[in-house]
């Protein structure tokens, strides 16, 4: 009985395929994969295989926003869903822990997203007798 002769594609590794993948993708893994870690345009476009400018450009073109941008408003969803589950003590907790380094700036970058303040929603959560996960069902 022969053994089947992988193909071409079948024979690549994973850090090959993570080679081919396309500039976006990289980088928004790497902005994933280091949300709560500090994160500069420059360590995105070196993970994405790019220069900061082509990130720009492509960030531009596929989000109409910058890179940095886009990191912002993931770390904001991502403050939403700590507190709406109930993991956000405080708003300085969160804010430390997502990177920002002024606690009233998250703030209003947060309330500008979801037309209420961290601490409002957090203290509306710990006022749920069934706590925060337990919303309208």
């Amino acid at each position: 009985m022969a053994l089947k002769e992988p193909s071409h594609a079948e024979s690549f590794d994973t850090d090959q395929q993570v080679a081919l993948a396309d500039p976006l993708t990289l980088a928004e893994s790497f902005m994933q994969a280091n949300i709560s870690n500090p994160v500069a345009a420059s360590n995105i476009a070196e993970a994405a295989g790019i220069n900061v400018r082509a990130l720009q450009r492509l960030f531009r073109k596929t989000y109409a926003a910058t890179p940095t941008q886009v990191l912002l408003q993931k770390r904001i969803a991502l403050a939403r869903e700590m507190i709406l589950n109930g993991e956000a003590l405080s708003v300085r907790q969160v804010a430390a822990q997502l990177q920002f380094s002024n606690p009233t700036r998250f703030s209003k970058l947060y309330s500008r997203f979801h037309a209420q303040t961290p601490s409002h929603e957090i203290r509306q959560g710990k006022a749920q007798p069934n706590g925060p996960a337990e919303t309208n069902q």
